[in-house]
């Protein structure tokens, strides 16, 4: 469950400060959703991360900021985190990794999720000697969810690069991944989120949402944050998403060193 965090007088005011209009009654409700920071390696692309935000905000109970203070991760030949002859990382240790930075990185503090995304691709072993490359992982119920972007634009059928087409496959990967952190499984109605793929080209079929029972289930197991949610949209004070406006942009992406 996630953890209540606990505001400071001057917290509430500096929030407060971002969003012009909002009562102090809808900030109470506004820290009650999910705060999430994507972090990297040093992959940065501003329209990647502005629509992951955007798209976040819109399907999920979600305030989503970007920490572009890059992770060092050792990287040997056949190294314990990533491995140069695949160009991929060990997906396990990666997530390790983020659950141990999580407990004493400040930048971090308030995020009731972390996202780790890079443009490598990532494996896991799944048996003795044997291995599997994954678009993304996510423990279900965890924190800590990871998203691997080298194969996503991969198709057979497409001609050239399109980035609408890659867009749509990689956000329908991340709220894949992140309905895992909130505790939702696989899923076999047919244009579900949740519903599992072999490959990338499996996203261009799905929906961009949970599936009635699934969001039952999400409802159920987060009450107060979905109340919160709609509170805060009935009010109409909260902007979902980052908008076009470069203060509330460059809000989001921290830059400061820790």
């Amino acid at each position: 469950m996630i953890k209540e965090r606990v505001y400071t007088k001057e917290e509430f005011e500096r929030e407060l400060s971002r969003y012009e209009g909002m009562k102090m009654e809808d900030l109470v409700y506004f820290v009650k959703l999910f705060s999430v920071v994507i972090v990297t390696d040093g992959f940065f692309d501003r329209r990647v991360f502005t629509d992951i935000i955007n798209e976040l905000e819109l399907r999920y109970p979600t305030r989503v900021y970007v920490d572009l203070v890059p992770i060092e991760f050792d990287r040997e030949i056949d190294g314990p985190y990533f491995s140069t002859l695949r160009q991929a990382y060990e997906t396990d240790i990666v997530i390790r990794k983020l659950k141990n930075m999580r407990e004493y990185m400040r930048r971090w503090f308030f995020a009731a999720r972390v996202i780790f995304i890079t443009d490598k691709a990532g494996y896991r072993y799944v048996s003795k000697g044997r291995e599997e490359y994954l678009l993304g992982y996510a423990e279900t119920g965890g924190q800590i969810m990871s998203i691997y972007l080298r194969h996503v634009g991969e198709d057979p059928d497409w001609i050239t690069y399109e980035y609408d087409k890659y867009k749509f496959r990689m956000l329908k990967l991340v709220l894949h991944e992140f309905g895992h952190t909130l505790g939702l499984r696989h899923c076999n109605s047919e244009f579900c989120i949740m519903r599992p793929t072999r490959s990338a080209k499996d996203y261009d079929s799905r929906g961009y949402v949970p599936c009635k029972f699934c969001n039952v289930i999400l409802r159920n197991s987060w009450p107060e944050v979905y109340d919160a949610w709609e509170k805060l949209k009935k009010s109409g004070t909260f902007k979902i998403g980052v908008g076009q406006k470069g203060e509330e942009l460059e809000s989001r992406f921290f830059k400061r060193p820790d």
